[in-house]
Formats: structure tokens, sequence, C-alpha cells
């Protein structure tokens, strides 16, 4: 069979456009006349079928590239995605408020930012669309960062503030939260999500424990009962989160919700023989309200089992997980960083700000001063 190659030069978009179309198919040539010029070459289905691969997608590279940013200026278009960050004005650089060096980057979001069209608000800065890694090629993250919020706790409210993602509209396999106020991070594998680790506290749970334990104290006032040292306890004693380390190892491995009721979307969690999440016996995530979070993660994708990601916060090793990790449906072979803010609208008075400093990417753990735990 002969065929032809219809070659389209569309000049309004600057973009050229392949097509094969059939023998006495001549006439599809004439489509887009405006602003058009097509050219057709006769063709043999043999020299077609050499030909193909040329208009396939550009591979992708085998490594990562390493990326690294000290926020000594920004945006630094060579890590960041420049699409991204045209218009921004929430993103600045601080010389203040400084992990390691001169500056970090800050960003901010209020409640009186622009929404989304789905009703978000979203400030985040994107890994360069062209440096993407491949879906399941092992690579480090390692970056610093905290949170300063003069608003109350989030109550339930989604907030999202650093994700990794494959190429597709899916939830990020990997992602920090800050729901409620509390850092945690959660992993995903198709519509099953988990949660992997957690800062101590829980507002919801601690303010409803020291609201009874109040009632306590009252009541044993009341009838002449209250012990003498009552009136020295302080409030931090009285909202201790209460898990042991074996009860939060349990309550991980059942992904039971109810101890965790800080979660959004608590329909989302789930166990799941798929993936196994070790704790180490230090697993308490620092809290990044409180000061500077180092956090170094390694990660490999794998919707067939053969995911691995490890996390360290501090130099501290937090946690592990293994098995199958990742959305099957998605759009590519690649994956991507975001890191910002994505949260819920719930308010006008909101307004806090994230900084990031040392932000590395690499396939060389020993920059990082980790030592992987697992092969």
């Amino acid at each position: 069979m002969r065929c032809k190659i219809t070659l389209c030069f569309d000049f309004a978009r600057q973009a050229r456009i392949a097509r094969r179309t059939i023998k006495n198919s001549a006439q599809r040539a004439l489509q887009g006349a405006v602003l058009m010029l097509c050219v057709v070459f006769p063709i043999s289905g043999a020299a077609l079928s050499q030909t193909a691969p040329s208009l396939a997608k550009s591979p992708i590279p085998p490594n990562c590239t390493p990326l690294r940013d000290d926020f000594t200026s920004f945006p630094n278009y060579e890590v960041w995605d420049k699409p991204r960050l045209q218009g921004q004005t929430a993103y600045h650089t601080e010389d203040k408020v400084v992990r390691e060096g001169t500056r970090a980057l800050a960003i901010t979001v209020s409640g009186g930012d622009e929404l989304d069209v789905e009703g978000n608000l979203k400030h985040e800065l994107w890994e360069n669309r062209h440096k993407w890694c491949r879906f399941g090629e092992e690579v480090y993250y390692a970056f610093s960062f905290r949170i300063h919020s003069n608003t109350r706790p989030a109550g339930s409210t989604r907030w999202v503030i650093g994700q990794w993602k494959e190429q597709s509209g899916g939830s990020p396999f990997l992602a920090q939260r800050f729901d409620n106020g509390v850092f945690h991070i959660t992993v995903q594998h198709n519509d099953t999500r988990l949660l992997v680790a957690k800062a101590s506290g829980d507002y919801q749970r601690d303010f409803k424990q020291f609201v009874n334990e109040l009632k306590q104290l009252l009541l044993l006032d009341q009838h002449g009962f209250r012990r003498r040292d009552d009136n020295k306890r302080n409030s931090d004693e009285a909202l201790t989160p209460g898990l042991t380390l074996n009860e939060l190892k349990e309550a991980i491995a059942k992904q039971d919700t109810n101890k965790f009721p800080f979660l959004t979307e608590p329909q989302s969690f789930a166990a799941t023989e798929a993936v196994k999440i070790e704790l180490s016996d230090t697993p308490d995530l620092p809290n990044p309200a409180k000061g500077w979070v180092d956090m170094v993660y390694r990660i490999r994708g794998g919707t067939d089992g053969s995911g691995l990601i490890e996390i360290w916060a501090n130099g501290v090793f937090i946690a592990r997980v293994s098995g199958a990790i990742g959305n099957v449906a998605k759009d590519g072979v690649r994956q991507y960083f975001k890191f910002g803010h994505y949260r819920d609208f719930d308010r006008k008075d909101l307004d806090a700000t994230l900084y990031l400093d040392r932000f590395r990417r690499t396939t060389d753990p020993t920059e990082l001063f980790v030592k992987p735990t697992a092969p």
C-alpha cells in the first residue's frame, strides 16, 4: 500500500504537524487553510514503518539531572519552571529567616489571594519541566523548610506543602501535608492513601483531652478529692498526644484514622497489603512551625510493587515505605516535584508563609550525608 505524508506548517502556532493520509485523500491537506502551508509527499508503506519512530516523543534521559538552589537570587530557571512563575507576587527572597547562607525563599498565601478554577489557594514552585525524572528511577531530594502563620490551626482544611506527582492529574504518590496545623507525610497507590509519619501533637484530639481533664479536675475539686499537685500541671502536660510508640505503629499499620482526626478526607485512607510501612523507633516528625526542618527523601516509584521511599528529618531516620507506590493511570513516564501552598480556602484572615532553603536533587546519597537503609 502507498500512503502520503502531509507536512503542515502552522505559522499562527509556530508548530509543525505531521499527518498520514491515504491515497486519493489529498483534499485533507486543504484543512486549516488560513495561515497554514501544507506539502504532500508520496511514500511507500515500508519507508513509512522506518520513519515512524521520528514522530514519537523525545526519549527521556535515563538519569535525573542534579539540581541545586540556595536562593541567593530568584527565580533560577535552571531549576524551576518559568511559565508557572510568571506574574507571581507570592514569592520573594528573605535575608532574615534563613537556614544557611545569606537568603531563603519565602512563599506567602493569604485568604484574599485569587482562587484557582477549582476554588483552591495555590502558590507552588514546579521543577523545570525539561528536567523531570523518569518515574521509577531512584532519586534523592533534600531541602530545609519552616512555616509561619498568624492564624489558629486550620481545622480539617486540606493543606499540601510539598508533593511528588506522576505525569498525570492524579493525587501525589508522596506528599508533605499540614492539615489542621499538624505536619505529616502520606503516600498513595491509586485511590488508596496512607499516613506514614506525623509530628507530635494533634489539635482536635489534644483540645478534647484538655477539656476532659479540666472537667475531671473541676469535679474532683468539688468533692474535695483533687490532688495537691494538680494545680502545678501546665498545659503542655495536658496536651500530650497520648500514643505510645507501639500504639502509634499499630495505628499506622491499620491506618486507624480515629487516632488521627486531623486528617482530611479520612475515607481515602486504608491499609493495604500492597504497601508496607516500617517506622523507626524515633518516628515523630519535627514541627516546622517551631523552627527549620531538614528533610531528606529517597524516592523510587513503582506501581508493580518495586516502589521504595525512605525519609529522614533533622538527620534522624523516620520511616521506610515499600511496595506499590504510584498511580497506574497516568499520562506519561515522568514525575515531578512541587513545593509551596496548595490548600482549600476556608477564611479571609489566613496569612501564612513557607520558607525554603538548601534545595538539592541528586542520585548520590553521599552528597546528603545519609545512608540508605534498604537495597
